[in-house]
């Protein structure tokens, strides 16, 4: 009898051991429920991140297709013209373009960049970082601001050398912005003046 009961008793501690040991199991299972749960909400935050990577994105393609149609406005309205009605406006804006970068020779680029800038509402250093990345010279950089500055369009100065880096004259580009030979060559002389120290 006494057998029996020490092999019950025995039994018995066997399942308290066991029991014990689960329960103590139980906190981990629990901890890596929570762990998947918060590993989860991280991927719904990726996800969300990536969404919005995706709409940004979106609304960048947005921007440049509509750049993009700015741009073959202009294209499609430069080309109607003959080479003679630009003639004049051509050799008018060459001689003003030479005449800024002669001054930049003569007194040193920052110095003309420093006086026109400001009329772009720019900095002389942000104008001399431009022209180098457009690899232009000044005087071109300076028609590219004053084309874009004084156009009915929403276009930038980089756009613009894209047009004139595709073969168009800056005659022909004044032209497909709808600008009229007059103000252009006006505007231009204008910024010429304040690049040489004149008003």
């Amino acid at each position: 009898m006494k057998a029996i009961f020490g092999v019950l008793f025995g039994y018995a501690l066997m399942f308290v051991i066991v029991g014990t040991a689960l329960a103590e199991g139980a906190p981990g299972a629990s901890a890596n429920a929570t762990s998947n749960t918060r590993s989860q909400g991280t991927v719904d935050v990726q996800d969300l991140k990536v969404v919005q990577g995706h709409a940004e994105s979106s609304e960048e393609l947005t921007a440049d297709a509509n750049a993009g149609a700015s741009l073959q406005a202009i294209r499609d309205r430069a080309k109607q013209p003959s080479r003679k009605v630009l003639t004049k406006l051509e050799r008018r804006l060459s001689e003003l373009a030479n005449q800024i970068d002669g001054e930049a020779n003569l007194k040193g680029e920052i110095f003309v960049a420093n006086r026109v800038a400001p009329e772009f509402g720019m900095t002389g250093s942000l104008m001399m970082l431009e022209r180098g990345t457009l690899n232009s010279s000044l005087g071109d950089l300076i028609i590219a601001h004053t084309l874009a500055a004084n156009s009915p369009q929403n276009v930038t100065a980089t756009q613009l050398f894209t047009l004139q880096h595709d073969g168009y004259t800056w005659a022909r580009i004044a032209y497909g912005l709808d600008l009229r030979s007059d103000q252009v060559a006006g505007a231009v002389e204008s910024e010429t003046r304040v690049a040489g120290g004149g008003e």
